[in-house]
């Protein structure tokens, strides 16, 4: 197929990894970045907190004008609040052939994974791509078309078994671990272990004011990403999967990358965990 691909193209991340998963399956692939250093500016964040974000790499313009250049399958846009409405209507109206998906891994009724532009396209996309299971029906109610639940997954190319060096162990290993962003839950739920006696290595973002909360909660704030992130995962002796509550997680990335990686993971009781 010829497969025009719209995401957060950044190394180690998700959206990159299916990207290059439909390319190595052999599918031609146009990648579109929507990232840009200027979604960080005060006035990408207003925009954003008003649900109308800002187009800066000038994404829907790049959509249309691949419609001109050439005829593809597929449109592929992961989590899609920069796509506009009419973008979407001049996609189908040139390549009417053209199926156009939609694919979240995030809980999109949550309303800080929306924008204006989303809500209005819902009904616009061939086909919703959910890894939120209670999603499906509520997307149904806004009109959304064939909506398909799947389960988080993981990339072999990075997340699998590693023989670690004795350096990579001193650097990435622990005995109680966990990579993600901060949520007040997590930190509760750590800082009691580390109260108790278990010391907790915590990597990720938005940590930085509790580097000396606790003595036992060893705090080490920034991004770990692509083979790193399953290095740190190989080293640890017990990761900790918690799942996150503004989304209504029953699963995560996480809950599949830590088994792909032959850890140990010490995860929240779902459902769908089981």
């Amino acid at each position: 197929m010829n497969i025009v691909y719209v995401g957060q193209l950044n190394y180690g991340g998700t959206c990159l990894q299916r990207m290059n998963t439909l390319q190595n399956m052999g599918h031609k692939v146009t990648g579109i970045n929507v990232l840009n250093p200027k979604d960080t500016s005060i006035i990408a964040r207003i925009f954003n907190k008003l649900k109308h974000p800002i187009d800066f790499n000038k994404v829907n313009h790049q959509i249309t004008e691949n419609t001109k250049k050439q005829k593809f399958d597929l449109l592929w846009i992961d989590k899609g609040l920069l796509i506009r409405p009419e973008t979407l209507k001049e996609v189908k109206r040139v390549c009417p052939q053209t199926k156009i998906i939609t694919f979240s891994p995030d809980d999109m009724l949550n309303p800080g994974n929306q924008s204006g532009y989303y809500l209005k396209c819902i009904p616009l996309y061939d086909y919703h791509i959910t890894t939120k299971s209670y999603n499906v029906p509520e997307l149904k109610e806004l009109a959304a078309k064939n909506v398909i639940f799947t389960d988080k997954s993981f990339d072999p190319d990075f997340h699998k078994k590693m023989s670690l060096s004795a350096d990579e162990l001193k650097k990435y290993g622990c005995n109680v671990g966990f990579i993600g962003q901060f949520e007040k839950e997590r930190f509760q739920s750590m800082l009691f272990l580390a109260k108790n006696g278990v010391k907790v290595t915590v990597r990720g973002t938005s940590w930085e004011k509790y580097i000396n909360i606790h003595p036992n909660m060893v705090v080490k704030p920034g991004f770990i990403l692509g083979e790193e992130y399953a290095k740190v995962i190989n080293a640890t002796k017990i990761n900790l999967c918690f799942l996150r509550k503004v989304n209504r997680d029953l699963q995560t990335a996480r809950s599949i990358e830590i088994p792909a990686c032959g850890a140990f993971m010490l995860g929240e009781r779902t459902n769908e965990h089981l």
